[in-house]
């Protein structure tokens, strides 16, 4: 018993089934793409041990972290001033680590492939600006500061995946229709 409790499962089990049906999709999509990343790059990064820890992989040997993020939109899809949101405390948590020596990376996957953007302090003003954005289609007002990425600072992955499309995501979500993709 004490093994569920200090693993989180009880807790992660009661919190799936009590979540809206986005949240649950949007979980399913965030897993998928993990797994996906490390058939890629398992060889290189490990998933971190803690769930929730801000970052989800560090590398085996060397000192450096990755952020992944999934998109359901084309790359060129973002907001409408060419950038995509990262939630704050991701990059502060990356500027932190920078800090401590890592090399810090945030990974985002969408319909036609994975792309990075790695974080460095002298450029770090010219590649992004802050704003307050978020979502709420998963029965809260999940408005938080952001920070946002411009879309020319990001390159493309060596190694490829992508999120899949609408009919395939569905089949994973174990649905016939989304209603709010």
């Amino acid at each position: 018993m004490r093994y569920f409790y200090k693993n989180n499962i009880f807790k992660h089990n009661i919190i799936i089934r009590i979540m809206n049906k986005q949240k649950k999709k949007d979980l399913i999509l965030g897993a998928f793409c993990e797994r996906e990343f490390l058939k890629l790059y398992g060889n290189k990064y490990n998933k971190t041990e803690n769930q929730y820890n801000v970052m989800d992989f560090k590398h085996k040997r060397k000192k450096s972290v990755i952020e992944l993020k999934a998109r359901r939109l084309p790359f060129n899809g973002g907001s409408g001033d060419g950038a995509w949101q990262i939630p704050k405390n991701k990059i502060e948590k990356g500027q932190q680590l920078f800090n401590q020596g890592y090399t810090f990376f945030i990974y985002m996957v969408f319909l036609d492939g994975l792309y990075y953007y790695k974080y460095h302090p002298t450029t770090f003003q010219d590649d992004l600006y802050t704003a307050i954005g978020g979502r709420v289609d998963r029965d809260n007002n999940e408005q938080k500061d952001y920070y946002y990425i411009k879309l020319d600072r990001f390159k493309k992955a060596k190694r490829q995946f992508c999120v899949p499309l609408k009919d395939a995501r569905n089949k994973f979500y174990n649905v016939t229709e989304c209603l709010i993709d």
